[in-house]
């Protein structure tokens, strides 16, 4: 019986501890906890900045070249051209917005993720387009789109690695089953 009065004792000073004392611990559990889910991907933090750097350069060539190829197709001014355009234009904007966050400490897989969602979204129906020449007659020009595109999956592809990230084109991403819980965890800091 002593002890369990003892224990009651020892529970009700553990809660009555004043409460900046109380949050102090509970902050420090946050930061360790933080500090030991920031390594989301497996290469140096130079080696993904890289990556996203060309992938930049890539999605701004590929953005181009769609636009030229858009102006001189069948598709010109139809609504079909429209939802392309849409299509690349928010697939660049991920990818600006991923790098951005990951040049200020700041990118979670969840950026990678919507990067990889938007690309999926474009390589089906511009993929499509190129192959029955409805964007462009000019074969040396969508071979230049597909190059380039093949350019942009491969970094997306090690872009996925570096993240661990399962990724294949025409599924939508999904992180390693150890990764679950780890939608909000800061990966650009190290």
């Amino acid at each position: 019986m002593q002890k369990k009065k003892k224990a009651d004792a020892e529970m009700k000073s553990l809660f009555s501890a004043p409460l900046p004392v109380v949050l102090v611990l509970i902050s420090w559990l946050g930061v360790v906890t933080v500090a030991q889910k920031s390594n989301s991907y497996k290469v140096s933090p130079e080696q993904v900045g890289e990556l996203l750097h060309r992938l930049d350069e890539h999605a701004e060539s590929y953005r181009s070249l769609v636009d030229i190829l858009l102006e001189v197709s069948r598709l010109d001014g139809t609504p079909r051209e429209k939802r392309l355009d849409l299509l690349v234009e928010e697939f660049e904007r991920e990818v600006d917005a991923l790098e951005e966050r990951f040049n200020k400490n700041a990118s979670t897989d969840t950026d990678v993720e919507r990067v990889l969602r938007a690309a999926a979204r474009v390589d089906a129906p511009l993929t499509r387009a190129l192959s029955d020449q409805s964007l462009s007659p000019d074969a040396s020009l969508r071979e230049r789109a597909r190059t380039e595109w093949a350019l942009l999956k491969s970094s997306l592809n090690n872009l996925a690695d570096f993240y661990e990230i399962k990724w294949e084109w025409g599924e939508p991403p999904a992180r390693a089953a150890s990764d679950a819980a780890s939608d909000a965890r800061t990966v650009g800091q190290r």
